[in-house]
């Protein structure tokens, strides 16, 4: 990926190398699972050195066949294949898309406000890497977003603020250490955006968390 080694052989790829296996070393995620934090899933198969073929990342997750069992969704399965997709909502694709993930609804919600709303490769892959993430730094997606968007006040949107957090393997590594720090204040995120945001437009009238501490 263009974030990881774009391609060319020299010492800041060697760099992002050795942080993406301290990355792995800190996330147990396999090789597969942790590059599509930095490209999207990969929908191909490939051939072990023993000769046999490997599942594509992409129907591990999405075509499974426990996701099958419970939410079949053709449109997943023409996805990767540039089959023709009957239904482009990503909305529509809920049930398949909680299952694959395990995620809840409310929370595929608030994946979903990152998007542009249409069932595409990119849009899954960002759902993925970002409930993926939340897992491994112990936060809520709630939680990961608010804290993204701590440290960088000044994105204009939450995609923005939470696609600096797979920048590269060393932002992502960064970012693990920062989550570290917070669990271990025992201030939870909703908290830190309370004490670290200024007051809107007056103390009385704007200054509210998602839960509505005032």
């Amino acid at each position: 990926p263009p974030n990881v080694g774009n391609g060319a052989l020299d010492q800041n790829t060697l760099l992002a190398i050795q942080a993406f296996w301290q990355l792995q070393n800190a996330t147990r995620l396999g090789v597969d699972q942790q590059l599509a934090f930095y490209q999207n899933i990969d929908t191909a198969t490939h051939r072990d050195p023993d000769g046999t073929t490997t599942t594509s990342f992409y129907a591990q997750i999405f075509l499974n066949p426990v996701v099958a069992a419970v939410a079949p969704d053709p449109d997943l399965t023409a996805l990767p294949t540039g089959g023709v997709i009957s239904d482009p909502n990503l909305g529509d694709h809920l049930p398949a898309i909680q299952a694959a993930l395990g995620i809840s609804a409310a929370d595929a919600a608030t994946l979903f406000a990152l998007t542009d709303g249409t069932l595409t490769l990119s849009n899954l892959s960002l759902l993925y890497r970002i409930s993926t993430l939340a897992v491994a730094s112990k936060f809520s997606i709630s939680g990961l977003l608010s804290v993204a968007g701590l440290l960088d006040p000044t994105a204009a949107t939450p995609a923005a603020a939470v696609a600096l957090l797979f920048a590269s393997p060393a932002a992502t590594l960064a970012f693990l250490t920062q989550a570290k720090n917070v669990q271990q204040s025992g201030v939870p995120p909703d908290a830190l955006t309370y004490l670290l945001t200024a007051p809107s437009a007056s103390i009385l009238g704007g200054w509210a968390t998602t839960t509505q501490m005032t």
